[in-house]
């Protein structure tokens, strides 16, 4: 009995035992993760962890700038609180794990649903390091009141599975839709919309990954201009491989309908394709963008900086002979069919020819076809034609101190003239051939020799 006695107060002990040292590895496992957020475009702000004997708590603040549009002065600054509660094993509610995990998300320091929302974001980490978290949130309807619009939010599901090392990772998600009103209103209107992803490390260490997004529908109402603009369904699907230190991948952009205002555009497809990339300079901009990430630098600096990565990297970059591609760029709008098919490759260009022309040049290969509405094209140039003119006018008032005289009418005059003045250029030239209601071009350039619609067009400087 006694012998019993001593057996059962062993294990006991070592149950006990278990768990706190449980706790150090489940917090290597957590620090793992949150580093593999940050690689994913987040800057940690803040981590906090407490580690006890059967559990642990931990509170992280992250931050992530979104750009809304070009014209957005400063990006939107996005701060997401991860408050989580760990529960260490090896035994836990759903049997044998390294640790159980219940993660609470606040958006901006506020919580993203009312407290007795059920929301479930749970990590279970088994015993060999990998695990997986399941993300469930039902339906909710969200009441207007002076704070904010009336919200229906169709519910959130997927499962995030990971390895023990959070190399290799796949992500499934899906959402029945979104929908925010405000004064019967409807201001965002989100159909369905699913996404798969995978990631991995390649042999050089670089993460690669395939993924598809879907959107159903979306619509977007401007309170300020009235106006709305509404796509349907939008895909993109993205793959990339690494083979012998060379780097290939592509992503295709897919949409069905785009309305602005009364004007329909779509259906439009495009893919951009790019390959023989550097893996080992791929892995060095990687890690230089995680180390911006770390620094308090401005955009104007991140920029510099990568600049400089490149430009030490581009003789590497170049060994490979890269190239891109375009095929095929379709879209459907009110004035006709935009289509091309663009590509570039490099034979044999190394970095000691850029600064050569007369060399560089026979290095590329590169071909262009385009068709294009003549009334879309005219009003792209009608466009930025425009704006020149009145930054050149916006620029003489603050040189005069006073408004520059010009009448509207005349600056239409302006616009038309310059306009028609480079069209009649193209034509004459031969760069752009009219076929019915399109302008088409055909370009080509091997050997040095640049010919455009069959005709060999002399490139400056190199004495052609």
């Amino acid at each position: 009995m006694k012998k019993y006695l001593l057996f059962f107060l062993i294990v006991l002990g070592v149950l006990l035992v278990i768990p706190g040292i449980v706790g150090f590895k489940v917090q290597e496992q957590y620090q793992g993760m949150l580093d593999r957020t940050a690689q994913a475009g987040f800057e940690i702000l803040e981590q906090e962890y407490r580690r006890g004997w059967f559990s642990s708590e931990a509170r992280s603040e992250l931050r992530i700038e979104v750009r809304v549009s070009v014209d957005a002065p400063e990006p939107l600054e996005l701060k997401l609180t991860l408050e989580n509660r760990l529960n260490h094993g090896p035994l836990t509610s759903q049997g044998l794990a390294l640790a159980e995990i219940e993660t609470d998300l606040l958006l901006n320091g506020e919580r993203l649903f009312p407290e007795d929302y059920p929301a479930v974001i749970a990590t279970r980490i088994l015993l060999d390091g990998s695990g997986s978290t399941v993300v469930e949130m039902p339906a909710m309807d969200l009441t207007e009141n002076d704070e904010r619009p009336a919200v229906r939010f169709g519910g959130l599901s997927g499962v995030v599975n990971f390895d023990a090392d959070i190399k290799n990772v796949s992500v499934g998600m899906e959402m029945p839709g979104l929908d925010v009103i405000e004064d019967d209103l409807h201001l965002i209107k989100m159909g369905e919309a699913s996404m798969e992803s995978r990631s991995w490390l390649g042999g050089s260490g670089l993460t690669l990954g395939s993924g598809n997004l879907k959107l159903h529908e979306l619509s977007i109402h401007d309170t300020a201009s009235g106006e709305q603009v509404s796509l349907q369904g939008l895909g993109l699907v993205v793959d990339s491989s690494e083979q012998d230190g060379q780097v290939s991948g592509f992503a295709t952009y897919s949409l069905d309908g785009l309305e602005v205002g009364d004007k329909k555009y779509g259906p439009g497809v495009l893919k951009v394709e790019l390959v023989r990339l550097s893996a080992p300079v791929l892995l060095e901009l990687q890690r230089s963008i995680e180390d911006m990430q770390d620094q308090q630098m401005t955009e104007a600096q991140r920029g510099m900086a990568m600049t400089g990565v490149l430009m030490g990297s581009a003789s590497e970059f170049l060994a490979n002979d890269p190239g891109m591609s375009i095929d095929p760029l379709k879209f459907s709008t009110p004035d006709g069919e935009l289509s091309a098919r663009f590509s570039v490759n490099a034979d044999g260009l190394r970095w000691e020819h850029v600064g050569n022309p007369q060399i560089w040049v026979t290095k590329l290969d590169a071909s262009l076809s385009l068709r294009i509405p003549e009334k879309l094209l005219r009003t792209l140039l009608e466009n930025q034609a425009r704006t020149r003119l009145m930054n050149e006018i916006e620029a003489l008032t603050e040189e005069l101190g006073e408004q520059p005289l010009v009448e509207q009418e005349q600056l239409d005059s302006m616009v038309d003239a310059e306009v028609q003045g480079q069209m009649e250029l193209w034509l004459g030239q031969g760069l752009l051939k009219r076929d019915r209601e399109d302008l088409i071009t055909e370009a080509q350039l091997a050997d040095g020799l640049l010919t455009v619609n069959g005709q060999p067009v002399p490139l400056p400087g190199l004495g052609q």
